[in-house]
């Protein structure tokens, strides 16, 4: 991903990455952005995971997924999609014990493309099985 920092308007680099990823772009108070180094007004915002920019990284923050999700995800782009952006690279059954995350640093197009999906994923397993349990 383009370092944006000092970037005059990096938006439509930010939307671009968004978009690619299936991301919604949205315009939430998390979004404006003016820290010093890097200024926006856009992120994403999927089934309340909200994603915001930081230099050469996106930060995903949201109610987490499941440990199954979560190793899976790790086992493909574990180097790249890193929970609570740890460089040191820890599976999720290392890190929290059973539980999945709700906190990652994404490197890469591709892993923020990959986060997404697994969300996606997710939920939509999740209203299979609430369909199923309700007939």
């Amino acid at each position: 991903m383009q370092n944006v920092a000092g970037m005059k308007d990096p938006d439509p680099i930010l939307e671009e990455e968004l978009n690619v990823a299936g991301i919604p772009i949205e315009k939430l108070p998390e979004c404006l952005r003016n820290n010093g180094e890097v200024h926006y007004t856009v992120c994403g915002s999927l089934y309340r995971w909200v994603f915001t920019r930081n230099w050469y990284y996106w930060v995903a923050r949201g109610p987490g997924i499941p440990i199954e999700a979560a190793t899976e995800l790790y086992n493909g782009f574990g180097t790249v999609v890193r929970m609570e952006g740890d460089a040191g690279i820890l599976n999720p059954s290392e890190r929290y014990n059973g539980l999945g995350s709700g906190h990652y640093h994404i490197d890469t197009e591709d892993g923020l493309k990959a986060l997404a999906d697994t969300i996606k994923k997710v939920v939509a397993d999740f209203k299979i099985k609430q369909t199923i349990e309700v007939n």
